[in-house]
Protein backbone atom coordinates (compact mmCIF):
# COMPACT_ATOMS: atom_id res chain seq x y z
CA UNK A 1 0.00 0.00 0.00
CA UNK A 2 2.71 2.56 1.01
CA UNK A 3 4.21 1.46 -2.62
CA UNK A 4 1.21 2.64 -4.67
CA UNK A 5 0.95 5.87 -2.14
CA UNK A 6 5.04 6.36 -3.29
CA UNK A 7 4.16 6.08 -6.97
CA UNK A 8 0.85 8.65 -7.14
CA UNK A 9 2.23 12.10 -7.81
CA UNK A 10 0.94 14.29 -5.68
CA UNK A 11 -1.97 16.35 -5.91
CA UNK A 12 -3.03 13.85 -8.99
CA UNK A 13 -7.16 13.37 -8.94
CA UNK A 14 -8.31 9.34 -8.20
CA UNK A 15 -11.45 8.56 -10.24
CA UNK A 16 -14.53 8.87 -8.25
CA UNK A 17 -16.06 5.32 -7.75
CA UNK A 18 -19.73 5.18 -9.49
CA UNK A 19 -22.40 4.98 -6.43
CA UNK A 20 -25.00 2.09 -5.75
CA UNK A 21 -27.11 3.73 -7.77
CA UNK A 22 -25.97 4.92 -11.03
CA UNK A 23 -26.68 4.40 -14.07
CA UNK A 24 -25.26 1.38 -15.61
CA UNK A 25 -24.47 -0.75 -12.47
CA UNK A 26 -25.96 -3.93 -11.78
CA UNK A 27 -27.73 -5.30 -8.58
CA UNK A 28 -27.70 -9.13 -8.74
CA UNK A 29 -30.84 -9.72 -5.79
CA UNK A 30 -30.30 -13.10 -3.62
CA UNK A 31 -32.63 -13.98 -1.66
CA UNK A 32 -31.78 -16.39 1.65
CA UNK A 33 -34.54 -18.07 4.04
CA UNK A 34 -33.37 -20.10 7.16
CA UNK A 35 -35.41 -22.64 7.93
CA UNK A 36 -35.80 -23.57 11.76
CA UNK A 37 -35.38 -26.97 11.51
CA UNK A 38 -32.59 -27.69 13.01
CA UNK A 39 -31.57 -24.34 14.32
CA UNK A 40 -32.41 -20.68 14.29
CA UNK A 41 -29.87 -18.73 12.49
CA UNK A 42 -31.22 -15.74 13.11
CA UNK A 43 -29.05 -13.37 16.11
CA UNK A 44 -31.33 -11.81 18.32
CA UNK A 45 -28.76 -9.45 19.85
CA UNK A 46 -31.58 -9.13 22.92
CA UNK A 47 -32.05 -12.51 23.37
CA UNK A 48 -28.32 -13.81 23.55
CA UNK A 49 -24.59 -12.96 23.31
CA UNK A 50 -22.93 -13.44 19.71
CA UNK A 51 -20.72 -16.18 21.48
CA UNK A 52 -24.09 -18.06 22.45
CA UNK A 53 -25.31 -17.57 19.43
CA UNK A 54 -21.88 -19.02 17.72
CA UNK A 55 -22.09 -21.57 20.22
CA UNK A 56 -25.31 -22.63 19.09
CA UNK A 57 -24.92 -22.40 15.17
CA UNK A 58 -21.44 -24.57 15.56
CA UNK A 59 -23.45 -27.21 17.92
CA UNK A 60 -26.41 -27.69 15.13
CA UNK A 61 -26.67 -30.54 13.33
CA UNK A 62 -27.60 -28.38 10.21
CA UNK A 63 -28.08 -24.73 8.80
CA UNK A 64 -30.89 -25.37 6.57
CA UNK A 65 -31.74 -22.22 4.19
CA UNK A 66 -33.39 -21.86 0.53
CA UNK A 67 -31.57 -19.60 -1.48
CA UNK A 68 -32.68 -17.65 -4.66
CA UNK A 69 -30.62 -15.99 -7.47
CA UNK A 70 -32.90 -13.74 -9.13
CA UNK A 71 -32.41 -11.33 -12.51
CA UNK A 72 -29.97 -8.40 -12.43
CA UNK A 73 -31.40 -5.36 -11.78
CA UNK A 74 -30.79 -1.64 -13.26
CA UNK A 75 -31.63 1.52 -11.76
CA UNK A 76 -34.64 2.21 -14.08
CA UNK A 77 -35.03 5.89 -15.88
CA UNK A 78 -35.89 8.29 -13.47
CA UNK A 79 -35.82 6.28 -10.59
CA UNK A 80 -33.76 7.30 -6.93
CA UNK A 81 -31.40 5.27 -5.71
CA UNK A 82 -33.92 5.25 -2.56
CA UNK A 83 -36.57 3.98 -5.01
CA UNK A 84 -34.25 1.55 -6.37
CA UNK A 85 -33.08 0.25 -3.52
CA UNK A 86 -37.49 -0.36 -2.47
CA UNK A 87 -37.69 -2.24 -5.10
CA UNK A 88 -35.22 -4.51 -5.11
CA UNK A 89 -36.00 -5.49 -1.68
CA UNK A 90 -39.57 -5.72 -2.54
CA UNK A 91 -38.79 -8.15 -5.03
CA UNK A 92 -36.33 -10.27 -2.41
CA UNK A 93 -39.35 -9.84 0.02
CA UNK A 94 -41.56 -11.40 -2.18
CA UNK A 95 -39.33 -14.39 -3.63
CA UNK A 96 -38.52 -15.63 -0.32
CA UNK A 97 -42.60 -15.03 1.17
CA UNK A 98 -41.72 -12.37 4.00
CA UNK A 99 -43.14 -9.43 4.90
CA UNK A 100 -41.55 -6.84 3.66
CA UNK A 101 -41.57 -3.75 6.32
CA UNK A 102 -40.38 0.05 5.95
CA UNK A 103 -37.92 -0.13 9.21
CA UNK A 104 -34.39 -2.18 9.37
CA UNK A 105 -33.44 -4.32 12.28
CA UNK A 106 -31.94 -1.91 14.41
CA UNK A 107 -35.86 -0.91 15.62
CA UNK A 108 -35.03 -3.13 18.02
CA UNK A 109 -32.25 -0.70 19.81
CA UNK A 110 -34.00 2.69 18.97
CA UNK A 111 -38.20 4.04 19.30
CA UNK A 112 -39.30 4.88 15.84
CA UNK A 113 -39.52 8.44 15.12
CA UNK A 114 -43.09 9.86 16.29
CA UNK A 115 -44.49 10.43 13.32
CA UNK A 116 -44.30 6.59 11.83
CA UNK A 117 -46.14 6.09 14.95
CA UNK A 118 -49.13 8.34 14.32
CA UNK A 119 -49.13 7.27 10.80
CA UNK A 120 -49.33 3.73 11.57
CA UNK A 121 -52.17 4.68 14.25
CA UNK A 122 -54.18 6.81 11.62
CA UNK A 123 -54.07 3.20 9.49
CA UNK A 124 -55.18 1.44 12.22
CA UNK A 125 -58.20 3.83 13.02
CA UNK A 126 -59.46 4.08 9.92
CA UNK A 127 -59.61 0.06 9.87
CA UNK A 128 -61.26 -0.04 12.75
CA UNK A 129 -63.64 2.61 11.96
CA UNK A 130 -64.07 0.93 8.30
CA UNK A 131 -64.61 -2.67 9.85
CA UNK A 132 -67.16 -0.74 12.77
CA UNK A 133 -68.85 2.24 10.93
CA UNK A 134 -70.51 2.91 14.57
CA UNK A 135 -67.01 4.26 16.21
CA UNK A 136 -67.90 7.68 15.12
CA UNK A 137 -69.07 8.24 18.95
CA UNK A 138 -66.20 6.52 20.14
CA UNK A 139 -63.95 9.26 17.92
CA UNK A 140 -65.72 11.97 19.23
CA UNK A 141 -65.03 11.41 22.98
CA UNK A 142 -61.43 10.32 22.43
CA UNK A 143 -60.84 13.95 20.25
CA UNK A 144 -62.65 15.65 23.40
CA UNK A 145 -60.52 13.57 26.06
CA UNK A 146 -57.73 15.13 24.01
CA UNK A 147 -58.70 18.38 23.89
CA UNK A 148 -59.78 18.58 27.69
CA UNK A 149 -55.84 17.02 28.55
CA UNK A 150 -54.32 19.71 26.18
CA UNK A 151 -56.39 22.55 27.83
CA UNK A 152 -55.86 21.62 31.18
CA UNK A 153 -52.30 21.66 30.70
CA UNK A 154 -52.34 25.02 29.11
CA UNK A 155 -53.97 25.85 32.65
CA UNK A 156 -51.33 24.45 34.64
CA UNK A 157 -48.36 25.70 32.52
CA UNK A 158 -49.85 29.16 33.02
CA UNK A 159 -50.73 28.88 36.59
CA UNK A 160 -47.07 27.37 37.58
CA UNK A 161 -46.24 30.87 36.85
CA UNK A 162 -47.13 34.24 38.41
CA UNK A 163 -46.44 37.87 37.38
CA UNK A 164 -43.79 39.45 40.16
CA UNK A 165 -44.71 43.07 40.55
CA UNK A 166 -41.24 44.18 38.05
CA UNK A 167 -43.05 42.42 35.41
CA UNK A 168 -41.02 39.06 35.38
CA UNK A 169 -42.22 35.83 36.26
CA UNK A 170 -41.55 33.66 38.56
CA UNK A 171 -42.41 30.36 39.90
CA UNK A 172 -45.44 29.70 42.23
CA UNK A 173 -42.91 28.43 44.76
CA UNK A 174 -41.16 32.13 44.04
CA UNK A 175 -44.27 33.66 44.63
CA UNK A 176 -45.38 32.36 47.19
CA UNK A 177 -42.41 32.85 49.56
CA UNK A 178 -41.63 36.16 48.38
CA UNK A 179 -45.30 36.66 50.06
CA UNK A 180 -44.68 34.74 53.25
CA UNK A 181 -41.79 37.18 53.65
CA UNK A 182 -43.93 40.40 52.87
CA UNK A 183 -46.32 39.83 55.59
CA UNK A 184 -43.30 38.38 58.03
CA UNK A 185 -41.82 41.73 57.60
CA UNK A 186 -45.06 43.71 57.87
CA UNK A 187 -46.58 42.17 61.30
CA UNK A 188 -43.02 42.85 63.07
Amino acid sequence: RERERAREPQGAEKPLQPAFGSPGNCVVPVAIKYNKIFVDAFWNSRDQSFPRHLFSLMTAWATVCDVWYMDPQYLQEGESSTAFAARVKEMIANQARLESVPWDGYLKYFRPRPEYKLARQKIYEQTLLSRFGGLEVLRAKVQQEKEEKERQERLDSQDSLDELPDGSRASRSDSAARRRTRSASATM
